[in-house]
């Protein structure tokens, strides 16, 4: 039975970022090259896993109330260096006919290390087919085998360091184009990958959706209610792991369209400007200045991936744009989530303006996430819409990381860290910087007066990230152009571990910051950065 007419829309607009790929919207009177007569059924483990963690694996179908199917079983293998290591099957013999299924399986892979390949087959039964996949049933896209390095050690870092991804989406996003992750899935593959926490940033125009609708706002906003509840659920049986949070989106100094984590604001915040719910205008309830009335004291908020490049189709039919300066000098704003995934050309924009803003006087943060929706290990999105969809290996829930230098993991000490600026961003080291005078030691994010101090900058990386080739100790004197790096060792000191240690004296108000840079074994490189230490004079 063809239902396909249940997912046209008048609408010739859609917002697409990395997301599980949403195979059966369509234009109207307008056909789609990857439609499928099947719910979408994927298969999902994490990209690594901690020492002594079982190997969570994830399937999911979704849509099957509109397409029932029979799922008969599924087999997990296992190889290693071309040869299969582990094999096992499992009867489900279960009709589905339900909006979201899910079934998590675990796989011990105690005595297994290294990178290892995973096909997961599904075995299923539609419209009286007998059929299978691999790893998911996308059209268009190749069934290519998951992989997954079992770590020898935990990821780099002293004892008590607390890991969260910043930038999550999970299944309360599900629009016309994507969707994400169960809550208590993730919690599985965060587990597994050595985070502590994560932020559940689903999309401020999919939070207000009707149940069941794409297009239809809830008054009663249901979702959002369930979605707060079920975080609270989960939370008293785990420290606190999920922090209740939402991407909003508000309008830019130009009227565009730009995102923003709100982190633990009880009080949902309305933001439809490029949901594609509406035909015109384009335009968010909210701005970048007024915004900022609206939110709680416990609060934060956060200029999600400000300066990465915004699709043609995006820009123009979604009216999305970029943060600006006036943007993100707004008092009210934490800081900016430079790191989204990979250290592409919006990180290195987003770098240089935070380094500018440092320099001209503004106390601003920075952070790290993924964007992933779902996509624990292989990011699938939809490149052009009804035409084609694309995966690469970034944008993977958990690889860019948010470390708080702190021993607590309680929520409210997660959320001060932030809040407060004590914390690093990387997607491999560790680094951290403390300044120090007369036994006082200064946090990362922390301004402080000292006339003669010490600074110590540490580095900690592991075979899984690559040696360190480059250390780095930056100071920037508020008011000039440039920042100057004091300190640098190169890659004639390449180590796995490696210090500076110094003794300053005040001269002019400034800020130090440190960063490190590793290539690992496939040649790609890893970053880490702290957040500044600012002097003062005294009085």
């Amino acid at each position: 039975m063809d239902l396909s007419h249940i997912f046209t829309d008048n609408y010739s607009t859609i917002p697409f970022v990395a997301a599980y790929a949403e195979m059966h919207y369509r234009f109207k009177f307008m056909g789609s090259r990857y439609f499928l007569n099947e719910p979408e059924i994927i298969a999902d483990i994490p990209y690594r896993i901690n020492p002594k963690q079982k190997m969570p694996v994830l399937i999911l179908v979704k849509d099957s109330h509109h397409f029932p199917v029979l799922l008969n079983s599924y087999t997990i293998k296992i190889a290693q260096n071309g040869e299969i290591i582990f094999s096992s099957s499992d009867l489900i013999d279960k009709e589905i006919k339900q909006p979201w299924w899910q079934l998590d399986a675990f796989v011990d892979v105690i005595g297994i290390a290294g990178l290892i390949s995973i096909d997961v087959t599904v075995d299923y039964t539609i419209n009286e087919k007998r059929k299978s996949c691999i790893n998911h049933n996308l059209p268009l896209l190749p069934n290519r085998a998951l992989s997954c390095l079992v770590a020898e050690s935990g990821l780099p870092g002293p004892s008590g360091l607390v890991w969260g991804d910043l930038h999550y989406h999970t299944n309360l996003t599900d629009d016309m184009v994507e969707f994400g992750a169960p809550l208590d899935s993730t919690l599985l593959a965060a587990r597994a990958i050595g985070l502590d926490f994560y932020c559940c940033t689903d999309h401020s125009y999919d939070l207000d959706d009707l149940p069941g609708s794409w297009s239809k706002t809830d008054p009663e906003l249901t979702k959002w209610n369930h979605s707060r509840q079920q975080i609270i659920e989960i939370n008293e049986n785990n420290p606190e792991c999920i922090i209740a949070s939402e991407e909003v989106t508000v309008r830019n100094k130009r009227g565009r369209n730009v995102h923003a984590l709100l982190l633990n604001n009880k009080k949902f915040i309305p933001g439809s400007g490029d949901g594609a719910e509406k035909m015109i205008p384009f335009s968010s309830e909210h701005s970048t200045s007024d915004i900022y009335e609206l939110i709680e004291d416990n609060s934060i908020l956060i200029a999600a991936h400000p300066l990465t490049p915004v699709p043609l189709f995006q820009w123009l039919f979604v009216k999305r744009g970029k943060w600006m300066w006036d943007d993100l000098t707004q008092p009210g704003l934490t800081g900016m989530q430079i790191l989204n995934g990979a250290l592409d050309t919006g990180f290195y924009k987003g770098r240089d303006i935070w380094i500018k803003l440092l320099l001209s006087g503004y106390k601003k943060y920075i952070f790290a996430g993924n964007d992933a929706h779902g996509n624990f290990n292989i990011f699938r999105q939809i490149k052009t819409p009804m035409i084609s969809l694309h995966e690469k290996n970034e944008q993977v829930f958990g690889d860019c990381r948010t470390g708080i230098i702190s021993s607590s993991r309680s929520q409210p000490d997660i959320l001060d860290g932030i809040k407060s600026g004590n914390c690093i961003i990387t997607n491999g080291p560790f680094i951290n910087l403390v300044i120090s005078s007369n036994g006082i030691n200064a946090k990362l994010g922390e301004t402080v007066s000292f006339d003669i101090f010490e600074i110590n900058l540490d580095g900690i990386s592991s075979s899984e990230f690559g040696r360190i080739v480059d250390f780095k100790l930056f100071k920037g004197i508020i008011g000039e152009d440039l920042e100057n790096c004091i300190i640098h060792k190169s890659n004639s000191h390449a180590t796995y571990n490696i210090s500076i240690k110094d003794n300053f004296r005040y001269s002019q108000d400034c800020y130090y910051r440190g960063e490190i840079l590793t290539i690992d074994s496939g040649g790609i490189e890893r970053m880490g950065m702290t957040n500044p230490i600012w002097i003062r004079k005294s009085n």
